[in-house]
């Protein structure tokens, strides 16, 4: 179960390669901007690496349906 868990999450490099739409700046500037676009629940930081829980980001992307 938290095996499970874990594999919800990616860290940059793995995140944009499962995931070519997104750009490595691209998903760096929203990390710099995540308390202003509502994304920081799906990041977690670990030491210098940075994770996403790759459903939270879904749903956000989602969210944002002009």
């Amino acid at each position: 179960m938290l095996e499970t868990q874990l594999d919800q999450y990616l860290d940059l490099q793995t995140f944009i390669q499962r995931y070519p739409q997104f750009k490595e700046g691209q998903m760096r500037w929203l990390v710099v901007k995540k308390s202003e676009n509502g994304l920081a629940p799906a990041i977690r930081r670990i030491g210098r690496r940075l994770y996403f829980h790759v459903p939270s980001v879904l749903s956000w992307v989602e969210a944002q349906k002009a």
